[in-house]
């Protein structure tokens, strides 16, 4: 039996979160990449699972502490799966806790991750919880 796109998305996301770099490749099109937002301190494409680790590194290491994504739902079209999820967390540099959304959109190609695209529903917050002047 073929897995939806959207369970393609979870078990890439427990898989991720379990750091399991190796595994994760399973879940990716060989031209996996995250393209962040221009408005974000982490903005641009990160290309492949390195690119990926990276990012996560930036995220998950550099900028916040208790950086949590809990999914709300996902919907899953023909070659892609929208992921609504709430994230919080506390940045290093200003001990501010934040709680926002973020929508993400997973774009399929063989039945692979392409591309994850990211929307945060405020960047302006997370500039300032990294204490970033976001004008």
């Amino acid at each position: 039996m073929k897995s939806s796109k959207a369970e393609i998305v979870k078990k890439f996301l427990d898989t991720a979160v379990a750091c399991n770099w190796e595994k994760l490749e399973n879940f990716c099109h060989e031209e996996f990449s995250v393209r962040e937002s221009d408005s974000l301190p982490y903005a641009g494409v990160y290309k492949g699972i390195d690119g990926f680790r990276k990012l996560a590194s930036i995220i998950f290491i550099d900028s916040f502490e208790e950086f949590k994504v809990a999914p709300q739902y996902f919907s899953e079209g023909d070659k892609h799966v929208l992921l609504v999820a709430k994230i919080s967390g506390v940045g290093k540099k200003t001990n501010i806790s934040f709680s926002s959304e973020v929508a993400e959109i997973y774009h399929f190609e063989e039945n692979l991750i392409k591309e994850i695209q990211p929307f945060y529903w405020n960047s302006k917050l997370i500039n300032d919880v990294l204490g970033l002047d976001s004008d």
